[in-house]
């Protein structure tokens, strides 16, 4: 998948078109098969309910791979960005679209931050599902975590995070057609 099958050339050499289900070694003009299943990001702040959309599709028979992306790696300082965080997310995710199923990730990213990971032109579509609420039910899940779900309580500054968070993710939703 990350070699042209004639060159060998790395990913770097290759042109993805979805569409047809293939990249284009640039180096060689070789056709190499790709995944061809769509991406679904359910996305939206921390404590709107993406977890609870995630687990209830989880209880359905369907057809997906979810990907949450809270348990891909325990500490994201490591990446350095979450640019980098979510561009790794989208590897994970092209991986197991191998399988040829729809993959859904789960994650508080930006629309943005996912269009910009290398590997999301790899798949044959990118839809959002933006989860929100009002910001006094976003809070009280936030503090209902502790101490079920997180080891210490929010602070006003995780708190304040997490709602600003949700709005840039929204208004970036809502900025877009459809």
């Amino acid at each position: 998948m990350h070699f042209c099958t004639s060159c060998e050339a790395g990913t770097p050499h290759r042109d993805p078109v979805p569409e047809q289900g293939t990249a284009i070694c640039t180096r060689c003009g070789t056709e190499n098969k790709i995944p061809s299943v769509p991406l679904f990001v359910i996305t939206g702040g921390s404590g709107c309910g993406k977890s609870t959309v995630s687990l209830g599709l989880l209880r359905k028979l369907n057809p997906y791979f979810i990907v949450d992306a809270d348990f891909l790696f325990p500490n994201m300082e490591c990446f350095g960005s979450w640019d980098s965080f979510y561009n790794f997310a989208t590897i994970v995710s092209l991986t197991l679209a191998r399988n040829l199923r729809p993959i859904v990730l789960v994650g508080g990213a930006s629309l943005g931050q996912i269009e910009r990971a290398k590997t999301a032109a790899y798949f044959s579509a990118v839809h959002f599902l933006v989860i929100s609420c009002d910001q006094s039910a976003q809070t009280a899940r936030l503090k209902g975590r502790y101490p079920h779900v997180v080891t210490k309580p929010p602070t006003p500054e995780t708190i304040g995070n997490a709602l600003n968070q949700a709005r840039f993710i929204s208004e970036e939703a809502r900025s877009r057609p459809n």
